[in-house]
Protein backbone atom coordinates (compact mmCIF):
# COMPACT_ATOMS: atom_id res chain seq x y z
CA UNK A 1 0.00 0.00 0.00
CA UNK A 2 1.44 3.32 -1.02
CA UNK A 3 -1.20 5.51 0.62
CA UNK A 4 -2.58 6.98 -2.62
CA UNK A 5 -6.11 8.02 -1.67
CA UNK A 6 -6.83 9.31 -5.19
CA UNK A 7 -6.40 5.76 -6.50
CA UNK A 8 -8.14 4.01 -3.61
CA UNK A 9 -11.16 6.31 -3.22
CA UNK A 10 -13.01 5.30 -6.42
CA UNK A 11 -12.53 1.62 -5.60
CA UNK A 12 -13.76 2.07 -2.03
CA UNK A 13 -16.69 4.21 -3.18
CA UNK A 14 -17.68 1.75 -5.91
CA UNK A 15 -17.57 -1.38 -3.74
CA UNK A 16 -19.73 -0.86 -0.68
CA UNK A 17 -18.32 -2.69 2.31
CA UNK A 18 -14.82 -3.12 0.94
CA UNK A 19 -13.40 -0.89 3.68
CA UNK A 20 -14.72 -3.42 6.21
CA UNK A 21 -13.68 -6.55 4.34
CA UNK A 22 -10.77 -8.75 5.36
CA UNK A 23 -8.27 -8.35 2.51
CA UNK A 24 -5.33 -10.45 3.72
CA UNK A 25 -5.01 -14.08 4.70
CA UNK A 26 -4.65 -12.86 8.31
CA UNK A 27 -8.02 -11.08 8.04
CA UNK A 28 -6.62 -7.55 8.09
CA UNK A 29 -8.90 -4.84 6.75
CA UNK A 30 -7.86 -1.85 4.68
CA UNK A 31 -7.79 0.07 7.96
CA UNK A 32 -5.36 -2.41 9.57
CA UNK A 33 -3.04 -2.12 6.58
CA UNK A 34 -3.22 1.68 6.34
CA UNK A 35 -2.58 2.08 10.07
CA UNK A 36 0.35 -0.35 10.02
CA UNK A 37 1.81 1.56 7.05
CA UNK A 38 1.45 4.82 9.04
CA UNK A 39 -0.55 6.52 6.28
CA UNK A 40 -2.26 9.12 8.46
CA UNK A 41 -4.03 11.03 5.68
CA UNK A 42 -5.27 7.79 4.10
CA UNK A 43 -6.62 6.62 7.46
CA UNK A 44 -8.37 9.96 7.98
CA UNK A 45 -10.10 9.66 4.60
CA UNK A 46 -10.92 5.99 5.11
CA UNK A 47 -12.58 6.68 8.46
CA UNK A 48 -15.11 8.92 6.69
CA UNK A 49 -16.24 5.81 4.77
CA UNK A 50 -16.57 3.61 7.86
CA UNK A 51 -19.06 3.17 10.68
CA UNK A 52 -18.13 3.45 14.34
CA UNK A 53 -18.31 -0.31 14.93
CA UNK A 54 -16.10 -1.04 11.90
CA UNK A 55 -13.14 0.18 13.92
CA UNK A 56 -13.57 -2.79 16.28
CA UNK A 57 -13.02 -5.37 13.52
CA UNK A 58 -10.24 -7.78 14.44
CA UNK A 59 -7.70 -9.69 12.42
CA UNK A 60 -6.96 -13.40 12.84
CA UNK A 61 -4.71 -12.61 15.83
CA UNK A 62 -7.65 -10.85 17.51
CA UNK A 63 -6.13 -7.36 17.07
CA UNK A 64 -7.98 -4.23 16.03
CA UNK A 65 -6.37 -1.55 13.88
CA UNK A 66 -6.03 0.48 17.10
CA UNK A 67 -3.59 -2.18 18.33
CA UNK A 68 -1.54 -1.52 15.19
CA UNK A 69 -1.67 2.23 15.85
CA UNK A 70 -0.48 1.72 19.42
CA UNK A 71 2.32 -0.59 18.29
CA UNK A 72 3.49 1.87 15.65
CA UNK A 73 3.34 4.83 18.04
CA UNK A 74 1.30 7.03 15.71
CA UNK A 75 -0.74 8.97 18.27
CA UNK A 76 -2.61 11.02 15.66
CA UNK A 77 -4.07 7.88 14.08
CA UNK A 78 -4.97 6.40 17.46
CA UNK A 79 -6.67 9.64 18.48
CA UNK A 80 -8.75 9.79 15.28
CA UNK A 81 -9.90 6.23 15.87
CA UNK A 82 -10.77 6.72 19.54
CA UNK A 83 -12.53 10.01 18.76
CA UNK A 84 -14.75 8.09 16.34
CA UNK A 85 -15.29 5.13 18.68
CA UNK A 86 -14.59 5.97 22.34
CA UNK A 87 -15.21 2.33 23.33
CA UNK A 88 -12.40 1.08 21.10
CA UNK A 89 -9.70 0.93 23.82
CA UNK A 90 -11.89 -1.51 25.77
CA UNK A 91 -12.19 -3.94 22.85
CA UNK A 92 -10.11 -6.98 23.75
CA UNK A 93 -7.07 -7.90 21.69
CA UNK A 94 -4.40 -10.53 21.39
CA UNK A 95 -4.63 -14.28 21.95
Amino acid sequence: MNGDWKVARPIIDQHEGIARAAITRNWETTLHIAVAAKHTRFVKNLLTRMERDDLALKNQSNNTALCFAAASGIKEIAKMMVDMNPDLPQVGSGP
